[in-house]
């Protein structure tokens, strides 16, 4: 289960908050002044994580390679690469937190996705 605390939870919490993660595979969102900070997650999920980055990295240096781009010219296209995926993460986490107003009108739910637009646009990288 994905859940959202903010950072006096998490301090108070500690135990209880990796127990959930040990035992249900839990993934802890842990906000300060209502802002993601941190995320505790199952050490194994870490670890794909670890893998996939490295794996993504080591795609990137091959097609570098087959496409005699220069170092500079790939570090550009990885950070372009990054930015869009940041930008894609934080569109999601501002859906979940607006799905997470399940008790709206159809015109709510129209004027929240018209502020979902708008704010995907003026927080792309």
């Amino acid at each position: 289960m994905e859940k959202t605390i903010n950072e006096f939870e998490a301090q108070r919490d500690f135990g209880k908050i990796l127990q959930g993660v040990i035992s249900n595979d839990d993934k802890v969102i842990v906000e300060k002044h209502g802002e993601p900070v941190a995320v505790v997650v199952p050490v194994e999920l870490y670890r794909q994580w670890q893998r996939d980055r490295a794996a993504f990295f080591d795609t990137m240096r091959e097609a570098v390679e087959k496409a005699d781009m220069s170092e500079e010219e790939a570090n550009e296209l990885i950070e372009e690469v990054i930015t869009e995926v940041r930008s894609r993460q934080r569109v999601v986490e501002k859906m979940r937190e607006m799905a997470g107003r399940a008790d709206m009108s159809p015109e709510e739910a129209d004027e929240l996705a018209a502020e979902a637009v708008q704010w995907a646009r003026s927080h792309k990288d």
